[in-house]
């Protein structure tokens, strides 16, 4: 399975270096403007880069699975002794480190030019609350709770669209009409899903409340922000509810995705 990810890492090497670089020139560029602009712009215009490169970084990992399934890449991926799911556990890998490599120098440059303002022009947010802070207040379990949604909802973005490829690649023998078939099989799809998850959470609402903010390491900022949307917004008090059965089907979805595009590639697919 490593040498698929290594040989998909290799083969977007080119536009990883591209993407890196205009990063990187695009943010220094960003740092002359310091004293020069309104703070609040440079910020938007990293927060802009940011957006740029992340809508990149989703096609890259939808072109994964895309270019081996209409591509001429195909006879060399799926013609090998793998299984599917071997093969699309490889696409998912590479998905995964595509965005953390990228997301590492999108986090970086944003905390230098904060830091930078910070410096030069004293530049504060408007609550006056830093990262240090919230941080301290933030319960751990919440902390691990919100990284596991980030990569269960990815996870599952990204399975709804290889099925939804897989589905058409199959089922629309006419390649041009496939792709377009692709989105109309991805929309159903979707719909499936929150139909079923809204069904099962309303059957069954059993859950549980999960803190966001731990009030005893809570500096005053803190308390006092949450103290001025207390009335309008109990969640900072009380927390995130979570849905038992929600969170069970989004499980089960993730694995019947998986297997069934597996089966897919390994089975369906005429090459």
């Amino acid at each position: 399975m490593f040498k698929f990810i290594k040989y998909d890492l290799q083969g977007c090497f080119k536009d990883f270096i591209i993407m890196i670089c205009t990063i990187i020139i695009l943010n220094i560029l960003l740092f002359t403007r310091i004293n020069v602009w309104e703070p609040q712009l440079i910020v938007f215009l990293n927060l802009a880069i940011s957006f740029a490169a992340g809508i990149v970084i989703i096609i890259w990992n939808i072109r994964l699975f895309s270019r081996d399934i209409y591509e001429d890449t195909a006879y060399l991926v799926f013609t090998t002794p793998k299984s599917g799911g071997n093969i699309l556990m490889n696409k998912i890998i590479t998905a995964i480190l595509q965005n953390l490599i990228i997301s590492f120098f999108l986090v970086a440059f944003t905390a230098i030019l904060i830091q930078m303002l910070k410096l030069t022009q004293g530049f504060v947010l408007d609550t006056g609350i830093s990262f240090s802070q919230i941080f301290s207040a933030v319960t751990p379990q919440f902390i691990v709770y919100s990284i596991l949604v980030l990569f269960i909802v990815y996870i599952s973005f990204l399975l709804t669209v290889y099925l939804s490829l897989a589905l058409g690649r199959v089922a629309i023998k006419n390649r041009k009409l496939g792709k377009i078939g692709t989105f109309g099989i991805f929309v159903v799809l979707c719909i499936i899903q929150a139909k079923i998850e809204d069904l099962l959470s309303s059957a069954f609402p059993q859950g549980f409340m999960l803190r966001i903010f731990n009030f005893d390491n809570a500096g005053p900022a803190i308390k006092s922000t949450v103290n001025t949307f207390t009335n309008s917004n109990s969640i900072f008090l009380s927390g995130v509810s979570l849905n038992i059965a929600e969170l069970t089907v989004s499980l089960i979805f993730i694995a019947a995705m998986f297997y069934a595009t597996a089966y897919l590639i390994e089975n369906k697919l005429d090459l």
